[in-house]
C-alpha cells in the first residue's frame, strides 16, 4: 500500500472537475491503494472583472500563497505528497515553490516526492494570445502570465530549474524534487517548446491541450504515466531499493554498469584516475553505452554525486576537447548529453569550475556544453562571451551563423536566458545567414519575422519577392507557428501592402493566395484588412481598397471571427486615421460593396464597418 497524497491542480478557465476521469482510474487501481487524491481549486473565471467591481480575480501570487496555506494546513498530515498539474496549474505550482524558497522554507518542501506537469505554458500560450487581445482580456489577472516571454514566469521558471530540478540537496533555499514534464502531441494551445521549457528529459504524451486529460481518447497514456512516476519516485524500503538499483544498471553496458553498481562507493577510490579512465572510454569506446540520452545522463548524475568539483571540471574539459575535434556523431551526442548533465548537476557550484579557462582551452567544445538553456544563466559572463566568440566570431566583426551555431543558440533565445547584449550579438550573426539556413537549423518563425518585416518594408522588389516566396515555401508546421500579436498584425499588414497597387511584389501577391490567407490567425488577418483599406501610414484610406480585401474578409468570415477582427481594425485605425472633409473614401464603398455578398450578422458587421470608415475619414 502506498501512503501518499496526490494533489491535482487545474488550469486556466477550468476547475477541479477536469480531473474526475483520471481520478476515478487512480482510485480504483490496486497498485495505487492508499493514494489519496486532493484536488486544489481556485477561481479562474473566463471574463475579467469590470473596472469598478468590488471583487477581483486572484493573480498567480495570490493562488500560490493559497496553495502554500493548504500545503501547511490541509496537507499537514501527509507524510508524502505528489503533485500533478495541467496547463496554468503548472505555473501556479512553480510560483508556489519559488515563493516557499524565497521565504527560506525550502526544507518544508521535502515532503513533495514527485511532480508531473502536463501541457504547462512555461513559455506562454501563443495560440490563445491574439484571441485574448481581440476579446480584450488585458485586465484578466491570470491571462497576463500566459503572455509569451512573461518576465515573472521566466524568472520563476529559472528559479525552479536552478533550486528545485537541479538542486544539490535540501536546505532553506533549495530542495531537489523530481520533475516530469510533458507536452501534448497535438496541442496547439501550448506548443511543445513552451510546455517542455528548459526541463531536462521533458517528453510528449498523446493528445491535444484538453484530450491529454481524457483517458478515453485514442492513445491516451496519462493515467499510466502518472502512476509510473508515483511508483518510481515514492520512497521505497531497503529490500525494494536493493532490487531496483541493479535493474537500472542492467540497462547499461561496459564501464557504465560498473559505475552504476548497487553501492555508490563502487566508483574506484582513486577519483581522478577513475575519471580519466571514464573519459577515455566515453571518448573512444563507441559501444560503451547505447546511443541513449537517458543512459548518458544517468551516468553523469552518478559521477557528479561522487566527485569533487575540481575533478569534475577537469573531466568536463576533456569532454570539450574531444567535442572540438574529429569525433563520430554517436560519440558527439554522448559527450554532449553527458557533459550537459554534468553541468546541470553542478548548478550552483559552477562558479568554482574555472569555466572561462576551460572555454579558452577548448572553445568549440565548451560552447556545445555551456549552451544548454538550463546551464547558460549560471555560467560566468566571461565564459559566455568566449562561447559566443567561438561560435559567431568577434563582437565587432560577426560571421554569418553556421548551422551548429544556430542549433546551439536558437534554444537559448527561445528560453529567454540570454542577456540583451548577448541577444544582440546572436541576432547580428543570424541576420547574416539565409532564412532557409536559419529555419533548417532550429530557428523558430518568431525569430525570423522582424527580418521578414524589414525586407517587406524595403520596397525593393527583389528583397520583397525573396522573403515572400520564402514564406510560401515554409512547411505548414513552421508557417503556422503562433506569433506575438503585434508581429502577426504587422506581418499581415506588410504582406498586404507589398502585394497591393499597380506595381506589386510578385512574391507578396503569391503569398496572398487563398490557400495561405485562409490559414492566417486572427491578428494577421486584422493587419491585412487594416492595410487593405488604408495606406501604410494608417492616416489615409486607399483609393481603391486593395484587391486582396475580399480574400481577407472571407478568411475572417471562415473563422467565425469577422465582428471581432473588424472591431480590432476599427480600433487600430481610430488611433491613426486623419479626418479630411470631402476626402475620397472609396475603400469605404468597397467594403459596403463586399457586404452585399454576405448575409445575416456578417453583412451587418461589414455595413457598419464601411459606414464607420466613411464617417471617420470624411466626417460625413
Amino acid at each position: 500500500m502506498i501512503n501518499t497524497t496526490l494533489v491535482t491542480i487545474h488550469g486556466f478557465w477550468s476547475s477541479p472537475t477536469t480531473w474526475e476521469q483520471l481520478s476515478e482510474i487512480w482510485n480504483t487501481d490496486e497498485q495505487l491503494q492508499g493514494v489519496r487524491i486532493h484536488p486544489f481549486g481556485y477561481s479562474s473565471p473566463k471574463r475579467p472583472r469590470l473596472p469598478f467591481s468590488v471583487t477581483r480575480i486572484p493573480d498567480y501570487d495570490d493562488i500560490a500563497q493559497t496553495l502554500a496555506t493548504e500545503y501547511m494546513v490541509a496537507l499537514a498530515g501527509a507524510a508524502d505528497v505528489a503533485i500533478v498539474t495541467h496547463s496554468q496549474g503548472g505555473l501556479i505550482l512553480q510560483r508556489f515553490l519559488t515563493w516557499m524558497l524565497q521565504q527560506g522554507r525550502g526544507r518544508e518542501l521535502a515532503r513533495i516526492r514527485t511532480i508531473v506537469m502536463l501541457a504547462c505554458p512555461n513559455g506562454g500560450s501563443e495560440y490563445l494570445q491574439s484571441i485574448r487581445h481581440i476579446l480584450r482580456f488585458g485586465r484578466h489577472a491570470q491571462a497576463g502570465s500566459l503572455e509569451v516571454l512573461s518576465k515573472p514566469v521566466a524568472d520563476t521558471h529559472r528559479t525552479v530549474l536552478q533550486r528545485i530540478v537541479n538542486a544539490t540537496g535540501v536546505d532553506e533555499h533549495q530542495c531537489r524534487i523530481p520533475f516530469h514534464v510533458y507536452a501534448g502531441s497535438s496541442d496547439k494551445v501550448v506548443t511543445a517548446a513552451s510546455a517542455q521549457g528548459a526541463f531536462p528529459g521533458a517528453s510528449v504524451l498523446a493528445g491535444n491541450h484538453f484530450s491529454i486529460l481524457d483517458p478515453t481518447s485514442p492513445g491516451n497514456l496519462t493515467a499510466e504515466t502518472v502512476k509510473h512516476h508515483l511508483l518510481s519516485d515514492l520512497p521505497a524500503g531497503p529490500a525494494q531499493f536493493s532490487r531496483q538499483i541493479p535493474a537500472a544498471s542492467d540497462t547499461l553496458s561496459g564501464s557504465a554498469s560498473v559505475l552504476l553498481a548497487t553501492e555508490p562507493t563502487a566508483l574506484p577510490s582513486d577519483g581522478l584516475g577513475a575519471l580519466r579512465a571514464l573519459a577515455r572510454d566515453l571518448i573512444t569506446d563507441v559501444d560503451m553505452l547505447a546511443d541513449s540520452q537517458s543512459e548518458a545522463e544517468i551516468l553523469a548524475r552518478h559521477v557528479a554525486e561522487e566527485h569533487e568539483d575540481a575533478d569534475l571540471s577537469s573531466l568536463l574539459r576533456q569532454m570539450a576537447t574531444a567535442l572540438g575535434g574529429d569525433t563520430g556523431q554517436v560519440i558527439r551526442r554522448r559527450l554532449m548529453w553527458f557533459g550537459r548533465q554534468l553541468l546541470r548537476s553542478a548548478d550552483a557550484q559552477l562558479t568554482g569550475w574555472s569555466l572561462e579557462e576551460s572555454v579558452k582551452a577548448a572553445p568549440q567544445g565548451m560552447a556545445v556544453l555551456l549552451t544548454d538553456p538550463a546551464v547558460w544563466a549560471s555560467c560566468p559572463a566571461g565564459a559566455r562571451r568566449r562561447c559566443l566568440t567561438a561560435l559567431l566570431g568577434p563582437p565587432d566583426n560577426p560571421n554569418a551563423a553556421k548551422p551548429l551555431a544556430i542549433q546551439l543558440l536558437a534554444p537559448l533565445l527561445r528560453a529567454g536566458v540570454v542577456s540583451g547584449d548577448e541577444a544582440a550579438r546572436v541576432q547580428a550573426s543570424f541576420d547574416l545567414a539565409t532564412l532557409d539556413q536559419l529555419i533548417a537549423n532550429g530557428a523558430t518563425f518568431d525569430m525570423l519575422v522582424p527580418r521578414i518585416l524589414t525586407e517587406l518594408d524595403s520596397h525593393v522588389f527583389v528583397r520583397q519577392n525573396t522573403v515572400a516566396w520564402f514564406l510560401c515555401d515554409l512547411s505548414p508546421a513552421v508557417r503556422d507557428q503562433p506569433l506575438e500579436q503585434e508581429l502577426d498584425f504587422s506581418l499581415g499588414a506588410k504582406l498586404t501592402d507589398a502585394a497591393t497597387g499597380v506595381n506589386p511584389s510578385y512574391g507578396a501577391r503569391d503569398a496572398m493566395a487563398w490557400k495561405y490567407v485562409s490559414t492566417w490567425p486572427p491578428a494577421r488577418i486584422a493587419g491585412g484588412i487594416w492595410a487593405a483599406v488604408s495606406y501604410v501610414d494608417g492616416q489615409h484610406l486607399r483609393t481603391p481598397a486593395s484587391e486582396h480585401l475580399s480574400t481577407l474578409i472571407a478568411a475572417a468570415h471562415g473563422k467565425d471571427l469577422l465582428r471581432e477582427i473588424l472591431e480590432f481594425v476599427r480600433y487600430s485605425l481610430d488611433q491613426s486615421l486623419e479626418r479630411i472633409s470631402g476626402g475620397l473614401a472609396q475603400a469605404s464603398d468597397d467594403v459596403l460593396k463586399l457586404a452585399g455578398e454576405y448575409t445575416g450578422s456578417d453583412q451587418q458587421h461589414l455595413t457598419s464597418f464601411g459606414d464607420w470608415l466613411r464617417s471617420r475619414y470624411t466626417g460625413e
